[in-house]
């Protein structure tokens, strides 16, 4: 019976009471319900067959393990499962992972848990030590003088590792000093009343405030690319970089253009994963480029000035401000006629972006806090 328009809790009822028939414990239906919606795409794309009857009999459901794994693969045919299915709820190794431990199909382990999350991970876990068949530790007890028994006797554990539970977010932690506490909320009441200022030099008093209670990225929320300590430099990479100290070089950017500082060099950039992106770059003296990877730039005190085409179903920047937000505090200001998001990343470095009534999108960053940031950005020729 294809699409029984089942929910996926009623799908694992069913499926698992016709797993329970049969003996081992349903581990693969319990896994695919936990983490995403495999078992109503899968009912939906016709893989699950419900049996029903006109009496009281609880209805009975299979599922197709290996028409399911063919249709995960690059060459099958159109149409099987959806094209687009979201992966956050669609994990494809959650799925082969399941078939492995409803011992229908094979898997590659290494493959399938390359890529998931630590949640998803969790459960594939749990379910694997729920998979085990034999949960009981056998002891030959110790008479008074401390010889065996022999005399076996079981001690049954639970699995080694048990479904994971869903944890709330975070909640915002609140200031240890009370006024400071007390002018937060005001700024971000005044904040809440007057969306989207006006950013211009000086800024105002307003705005100004609003720029130095922006929190900073909670270090729970920071993102570590991880396998790359030892990646080159940019300089030693396949890029495109452009020097020259009157700016004529640069023709082709069409984003801001920072005049450099004492000591600081200016160079143009791209890369040849990303050759429609050009980046600006300002570099403080004695920072070597050819020891700093790509993704650390900021961290060395490099100022970044990006720009890119439209993307088409770009989200639009929308006035709004959140001081305390875990992944960085932000505000959007107006900076000309564009709106302008403004965010606190880690280590008194901001971010700003914005997109061009064209389209192009812009994105600058600068190893200072939001005020300062914003103050310097507005010396730029080109902005917005």
């Amino acid at each position: 019976m294809t699409d029984s328009t089942l929910t996926s809790s009623q799908l694992t009822d069913v499926l698992t009471m016709a797993w329970s028939e049969l003996g081992p414990p349903a581990v693969a239906i319990e896994l695919l319900h936990r983490t995403g919606d495999w078992l109503t795409t899968l009912d939906t794309a016709g893989f699950l067959d419900l049996d029903t009857h006109p009496d009281t009999t609880p209805p009975r459901a299979t599922l197709r393990w290996a028409e399911a794994i063919a249709a995960l693969a690059p060459d099958a045919p159109p149409g099987l499962l959806p094209a687009n299915l979201p992966p956050t709820r669609h994990h494809r190794g959650v799925l082969r992972i399941a078939a492995a431990l409803a011992s229908a199909v094979p898997v590659d382990l290494g493959g399938a848990v390359g890529d998931m999350d630590r949640p998803t991970t969790a459960h594939v876990l749990a379910a694997i030590s729920r998979s085990s068949q034999d949960r009981a530790q056998w002891y030959d007890p110790r008479l008074p003088d401390g010889r065996p028994s022999a005399h076996l006797i079981p001690l049954y554990l639970d699995g080694l590792a048990d479904w994971p539970t869903t944890q709330e977010p975070p909640q915002d932690s609140e200031l240890p000093l009370w006024p400071a506490r007390i002018e937060e909320e005001e700024v971000a009441q005044q904040a809440a009343a007057h969306p989207a200022p006006t950013a211009s030099l000086p800024l105002s008093t307003h705005l100004a405030s609003v720029l130095n209670h922006l929190r900073p990225i909670d270090r729970r929320y920071r993102y570590e690319t991880l396998g790359m300590r030892s990646a080159p430099g940019i300089l030693s990479e396949s890029i495109d970089v452009r020097r020259d100290e009157d700016g004529r070089g640069g023709a082709f950017f069409t984003g801001p253009r920072p005049m450099p500082g004492p000591g600081e060099e200016r160079l143009w950039l791209r890369r040849a994963v990303d050759p429609h992106c050009w980046h600006l770059l300002l570099v403080p003296a004695g920072v070597d480029l050819r020891t700093v990877p790509f993704h650390k730039l900021r961290e060395v005190g490099i100022t970044t000035v990006s720009t890119s085409p439209p993307a088409p179903g770009n989200t639009p920047v929308l006035a709004g401000t959140d001081l305390r937000n875990p992944g960085g505090g932000w505000t959007v200001v107006q900076i000309g006629d564009v709106l302008a998001e403004v965010v606190h990343l880690e280590d008194a470095v901001t971010g700003i972006h914005w997109a061009r009534p064209g389209g192009k999108r812009v994105g600058v960053t600068i190893p200072a806090r939001p005020r300062e940031a914003m103050e310097r950005l507005l010396t730029w020729p080109g902005v917005p």
